[in-house]
């Protein structure tokens, strides 16, 4: 049943484009369960998915078939290799750019496009360029849109700058803190010096008043400050 489906499809593709039935019949038909479309590749083998032509109607497929014809007889494939190609991305914006081009020859022929078929028009360009000429602005479009996201973007370095400085400020508080705070251990000792005074100046005389202004006691609490 698919592949009498897909037979039609082919002879209607044949009589909507009588000039491309040479190319259209001489595809070699090659099903590949969860492409969910057809495809072909530059051995002209047109690989098909059995449950997209059992969900699309005759006319719609002979109208995807027309497309990837057009893949083939237009070069696609070998036109990629000029473009420089060298990321998935790159890849993805010349395949859009290749459809923009043929699907403006389908629908100058008065072909129906394929559901879902990429209109450039709709994206705000002209019909009737090269694949190049479409890619050249995809490219450009993406590299602007690139430059506003970065100009967007706040400035990192600057942020981590000043996060430091932060961090700096409060070390510096707090070794100022713990400089300028009283230590326990001098006031124990101021204790200690002015017990001992009092003993020494109970203790008789001139002598024992020497420590209580300039003596131990004194040293240990100017110290402990």
């Amino acid at each position: 049943m698919r592949a009498t489906k897909l037979a039609k499809a082919r002879m209607s593709a044949c009589r909507k484009w009588p000039a491309l039935s040479h190319a259209i019949l001489s595809q070699v038909p090659i099903a590949r369960r969860g492409i969910q479309t057809m495809a072909v590749d530059k051995h002209w083998r047109l690989y098909f998915d059995p449950v997209f032509i059992e969900s699309e109607s005759v006319d719609d497929l002979a109208g995807v078939i027309l497309h990837e014809t057009c893949h083939l007889l237009l070069r696609h494939h070998a036109r990629a290799k000029g473009c420089g190609l060298t990321s998935p991305s790159q890849h993805q914006l010349w395949n859009i750019a290749c459809d923009y081009a043929v699907n403006s020859m389908l629908k100058a022929a008065s072909v129906k496009l394929p559901k879902g078929g990429l209109d450039a028009t709709a994206s705000g360009l002209p019909d009737n360029k090269a694949s190049e000429w479409y890619y050249r602005e995809l490219m450009q479009s993406k590299e602007k849109q690139s430059d506003d996201n970065d100009d967007e973007k706040p400035d990192d370095d600057s942020e981590g700058e000043d996060s430091q400085e932060q961090e700096a400020s409060g070390e510096d508080k707090q070794e100022q803190e713990t400089e300028g705070s009283p230590d326990q251990p001098g006031e124990e000792g101021q204790e200690g010096g002015e017990e001992k005074g009092e003993e020494d100046s109970q203790g008789g005389g001139s002598e024992g008043s020497e420590p209580s202004q300039g003596g131990e006691g004194g040293e240990e609490s100017q110290g402990g400050r």
